[in-house]
This record gives structure tokens, C-alpha cells and sequence, in this order.
């Protein structure tokens, strides 16, 4: 199955915060600890899962772990986490989850919509976590304690369940070495995957898109069907 497409403009300058020219990389990639996973047991904290666990996955029915990491976005201490690394909360039911559901901004997130099929001949889009904002009721937080992310891998690219029906993309060697946006949309990175990311620009875009589309279909409409716009 393809699932988005393949852009080669992005580079992770374009996340708000960091200097020109400088990849993000490390914990700004990766499920934040307290998500829960649908696995074989149930669903379950990400930070609670080991290598050989089995993972429902989107495309693969129940796939094994096979690696896994864990990082701190920040320790704790007042003034020490740059907007950068702000981790993004998305509120319930915006993606299909089930409850509020706290995103890193690097983190690739997968979006169905007829907005991208219209665009791009494709209802699913992969896409940067932070054109999330775009939307209403995403906002960035600043973390008041310590957080932990964990990535998880298998032996090929997955995307999985998480929070209910909200689905995340997870990478092949996410796990040991972090991996920031610019390596993920690398030619040599994807030449053998499936599965291909907007940048964060068309990710923005298609996100004012579904607001829209959204806007319509929750306009007002007459006896006869028509729809009523504010002037």
C-alpha cells in the first residue's frame, strides 16, 4: 500500500526554533511515555513494551519489536527546554484518539482526509506532527517535568495504533541511532520504503485544507440542502 508521497525540499531549519541550517534530531523523534500502544496483550504504555513484542500495525496485522530506545526531552530544570522542543497535545478525537494525545513536533503522524485525496490522489498523508498546529485545538506545551520519548522499529516500516484509532509512523532504526526529520525524507533513506513524507510546508498546507473542508461540512444548510455561509 502507498500511503503519502515523496518531496525532497525540507530541511529541519524549517522547525521553528532552531538555528539555520541545523538538524533536530534526538528525543524531537519518538512517542512520548504514557501513550499507549495496541499490541497483542492490549493496549499498553509505549514505555512499557520490550523487543519481541508484538505491535498491531496498520498495514501488517501484529508485528514483532525489534528495537527500541529511550531519550529525555528535558530534565526538569526551569528555562531549559527551547519552544523547539515543546512537545504539541492534540485534543481527543482530532485523529482518532481516544483521549488528549501529546505529540514530539518531529514525530510523523498519519492523517486520512478527503482533502488529500483530492490534492493528492491519496486519502492517507504522512506528515510532520508540528503542521498539526495548523488545526484547532493543537497547541505546543511547555513541559513542566521531565519527559521521556521512546522509538521503537521493526523489520520494515510500520505505522501503528495508538490512543484508540490515531496512527504514527515508525521507521525502520528509529530505535538505537535518534534519526531527525532530514534523514527521513533522505533519497537513501527512503528509497526502499513504502511509505514517503510531506514536508512540513505541503503538511501545513494540507492541514488549512482539512480545516476548511472541515468549515463546509459543518456549515448550516437549508430545507433544500444549500449551504448557509456568515457574511
Amino acid at each position: 500500500m502507498f500511503m503519502g508521497w515523496k518531496t525532497n525540499d525540507f530541511t529541519t531549519s524549517a522547525f521553528e526554533g532552531y538555528p539555520s541550517g541545523t538538524e533536530a534530531r534526538g528525543a524531537g523523534h519518538g512517542i512520548v511515555a504514557g501513550t499507549l500502544i495496541a499490541t497483542s496483550m492490549g493496549w499498553r504504555p509505549v514505555e512499557a513494551l520490550t523487543v519481541g513484542d508484538e505491535v498491531m500495525t496498520f498495514d501488517g496485522g501484529l508485528q514483532r519489536v525489534t528495537g527500541m530506545s529511550r531519550a529525555r526531552l528535558w530534565n526538569g530544570e526551569a528555562g531549559a527546554c527551547p519552544r523547539a522542543m515543546w512537545p504539541i497535545r492534540v485534543p481527543a478525537g482530532l485523529m482518532g484518539n481516544r483521549r488528549d494525545l501529546v505529540l514530539m513536533p518531529e514525530e510523523t503522524v498519519v492523517i486520512e482526509s478527503d482533502a488529500a485525496e483530492d490534492i493528492y490522489n491519496d486519502p492517507f498523508a504522512l506528515m510532520p506532527a508540528l503542521a498539526l498546529t495548523e488545526m484547532p485545538g493543537v497547541e505546543r506545551v511547555c513541559p513542566q517535568n521531565e519527559v521521556e520519548v521512546v522509538s521503537i522499529s521493526f523489520e520494515e516500516d510500520q505505522v501503528i495504533f495508538v490512543e484508540g484509532s490515531a496512527l504514527i509512523f515508525c521507521p525502520t532504526g528509529a530505535a538505537g541511532e535518534p534519526i531527525g526529520m532530514a534523514a527521513l525524507l533522505a533519497d537513501e533513506f527512503d528509497a526502499a520504503s513504502p511509505y514517503h513524507v510531506l514536508t512540513l510546508r505541503d503538511a501545513r498546507m494540507l492541514a488549512t485544507c482539512i480545516v476548511a473542508e472541515q468549515a463546509v461540512q459543518d456549515a448550516p444548510t437549508t430545507a433544500m440542502g444549500a449551504r448557509i455561509y456568515a457574511a
